[in-house]
């Protein structure tokens, strides 16, 4: 009896002991870095923190607060809820580890340095309610809501300066599939890596003079309509 009540403090000690861990070990033990999550000085515990001059691959997140919550501990989950103060990208969600490695939820971040030039010029992402888990890095469990802002993409065709769709998990992949309000423009964007994503655009052109300019920059002909897609980096 002696021995099991002392095998009980010492688990009841180490799970008090969890939320003064230093936060920069937590952030190294959550393996925040894989989804492209540093910050140039981290200060506090896993209880509460604050991470200087954030970023989320090449976004920057300004300042952000972090606390710990407890709505997953019994799940064998750990919860950071984080704030940034970058105005731009406004971000706020929750890095969660454990149980199903690690994972983001309630993910609210605009990301405006996917540039890039013609034919599908610069696009802005706004992503809202983000949710995904990556088991050994596969993405699974993927949803949310994401807005696409375009420009600088073929004004000759008339593209629509705005789409929007679901965030999901497609080949172990985070994708984002967008449409326009008619549906004939839709884009696709594959996150491949922290720093790295692939972007298709498709078109299906209502005039025979819009598949000439489609296929003059590079479109090829798919399904009833032209694609174009390529890599690019963060």
């Amino acid at each position: 009896m002696r021995t099991i009540l002392l095998f009980l403090l010492v688990i009841v000690a180490a799970v008090v002991a969890i939320p003064f861990i230093p936060l920069k070990t937590a952030i190294d033990l959550m393996q925040l870095d894989r989804v492209g999550f540093e910050a140039a000085q981290v200060e506090g515990n896993l209880w509460e923190g604050q991470l200087y001059d954030a970023r989320l691959a090449k976004i920057e997140l300004g300042d952000v607060t972090s606390r710990m919550s407890l709505e997953d501990a019994a799940k064998g989950r750990i919860r950071l809820n984080i704030e940034g103060t970058d105005e731009v990208s406004r971000l706020k969600g929750v890095f969660s580890y454990g149980l199903g490695g690690a994972g983001i939820d309630d993910f609210t971040v605009g990301m405006p340095v996917v540039a890039g030039p013609q034919p599908i010029g610069n696009v802005t992402l706004i992503v809202d309610a983000l949710k995904a888990r990556f088991p050994g890095g596969d993405c699974e469990g993927g949803s949310g809501q994401v807005r696409a802002y375009l420009s600088g993409a073929l004004p000759m065709v008339g593209l629509p300066g705005e789409m929007s769709g679901p965030a999901l998990c497609r080949d172990g992949k985070l994708t984002f599939d967008m449409a326009s309000p008619s549906g004939r423009e839709q884009e696709q964007v594959t996150v491949l890596s922290p720093t790295k994503f692939k972007v298709r655009l498709f078109i299906k052109p209502t005039a025979s003079r819009v598949e000439q300019i489609l296929q003059s920059h590079g479109f090829q002909r798919a399904d009833d309509g032209y694609a174009y897609e390529e890599e690019r980096s963060i």
